[in-house]
């Protein structure tokens, strides 16, 4: 097993769930969810959204990533990309790949640090 699906199913445990409920709670197949968590697959972005999100954690501890479960930066970009759908900026939220939310990323650190007074 991986260390994401370990994570996985110690949250889901966690919460008394079976596969089954939270394949029905996150609109997931059950089978997608025992092979993430065996290993066998990753289950890609929604899928990662779709668990981090039931969950309220960051999809960076679901990879593994860090060992903090809060919210960390994808939620601050996924706030921000929110934010442009609301205001007609993009469209679709699936369109953004990883190299735009590293641009929105450093958008954001410029405009703190300008409000910050740093240089």
């Amino acid at each position: 097993m991986n260390l994401k699906g370990e994570r996985i199913k110690e949250l889901r445990k966690e919460r008394g769930l079976s596969q089954a409920k939270l394949a029905k709670e996150c609109g997931i197949s059950r089978s997608v969810i025992a092979m993430v968590e065996s290993g066998k697959q990753n289950g890609g972005r929604d899928f990662n959204k779709a668990i981090a999100n039931y969950f309220g954690v960051s999809i960076d501890y679901l990879e593994g990533m860090t060992d903090d479960r809060n919210n960390s930066k994808e939620s601050l970009v996924n706030e921000f990309v929110q934010f442009l759908i609301d205001n007609g900026i993009i469209e679709d939220e699936n369109n953004v790949d990883e190299e735009t939310e590293q641009i929105i990323l450093s958008l954001i650190r410029r405009e703190v640090k300008k409000i910050k007074g740093d240089k």
